[in-house]
């Protein structure tokens, strides 16, 4: 009996002895188990993966198939293939973080860098979405995170991004665009799109609603009450009904908020009023349109031409 309860009282000192000791060899272990190296300075490609910060706080990473190639933010397009007025950024721009949750991304081979689909990938949750072969925010970007994309199909669709990343115009289009008109926030307006659909153009909203009747001729720009068409190499107007606004054709139209810039077929500029349907201004001899420069103050309109302020008009 005594040794039954000698070798009890031994298991238990021994217990006693081990224990702490297994619990200290668990914790050191925990604190030593290699943790994957994240970059003191917050850097975006590091260790072979790309590393998403907000606010100097990383939330999330993608690890890159091609760590010695390109893996990096896609890039805005920015060439222009159509006649219609759109911004063209002075420089490409990468198309970063997305409301803190979502980004376009190429992750390619160098030599295959130019074919590469684009992916559109959840930071958050860690997963790709989709793949595209192009997308366009104007470098500035769109309004209400507006973005235009191309599918691995060559067809154009709207994607906003919010919580979720959702297809406002169905992929269905042979291009889409929108017309150079910069918000106070400077970024493109929104409201209406330019679409290319079986050799015809048309004007919808951002839900695909359609806000003229398809036309035969290409759009040179538009507002949300009149598009100048180029036709037989001249230019004209019209209402989104479809009936001509401004009788004749001209060498070139141009907006300037509610005025409409009128060059006609002798080089000779002047100014419309949209509103009251009236000349506003003086005729002035011209070489190129780009040398006239229009300014809308409060009160009046200021006209420029090659430099040179050659008109003053009150805006009553």
């Amino acid at each position: 009996m005594n040794d039954k309860k000698i070798t009890f009282y031994i298991i238990v000192i021994l217990l006693i002895i081990t224990t702490p000791l297994a619990i200290l060899g668990t914790t050191l272990h925990i604190k030593n188990k290699p943790k994957e190296k994240v970059a003191e300075t917050q850097e975006f490609f590091y260790n072979g993966k790309l590393h998403f910060y907000t606010e100097g706080k990383l939330i999330g990473t993608y690890t890159c198939e091609n760590p010695e190639g390109y893996c990096d933010y896609a890039i805005s397009k920015n060439q222009k293939e159509y006649m219609l007025e759109e911004y063209i950024p002075e420089k490409r721009e990468k198309i970063n973080i997305i409301k803190n949750k979502y980004s376009f991304l190429i992750d390619a081979k160098t030599e295959e860098l130019q074919e590469a689909e684009i992916i559109l990938f959840d930071i958050v949750n860690n997963k790709e979405i989709g793949k595209f072969k192009e997308v366009k925010n104007y470098g500035i970007g769109i309004e209400n995170d507006i973005y235009i994309v191309k599918n691995i199909q060559n067809l154009w669709g709207v994607i906003q991004f919010d919580d979720t990343a959702d297809v406002k115009m169905p992929f269905e289009y042979d291009y889409i665009a929108l017309s150079n008109q910069i918000s106070s926030s400077n970024k493109i307006y929104a409201n209406t799109f330019a679409t290319l659909k079986d050799n015809k153009w048309q004007l919808v909203d951002c839900e695909n609603n359609k806000k003229t009747i398809p036309l035969e001729q290409n759009i040179i720009s538009y507002n949300e009450e009149y598009i100048i068409l180029e036709t037989n190499g001249s230019k004209i107007i019209i209402d989104y009904t479809g009936k001509i606004s401004l009788e004749g054709s001209y060498k070139n139209l141009q907006f300037y908020e509610k005025y409409l810039g009128i060059t006609n077929h002798s080089n000779e500029f002047y100014l419309y009023d949209l509103e009251s349907k009236k000349i506003i201004s003086n005729s002035h001899k011209i070489n190129n349109d780009r040398d006239v420069n229009i300014k809308i103050t409060s009160n009046k309109i200021e006209i420029e031409i090659a430099g040179t302020n050659v008109e003053n008009i009150a805006i009553y």
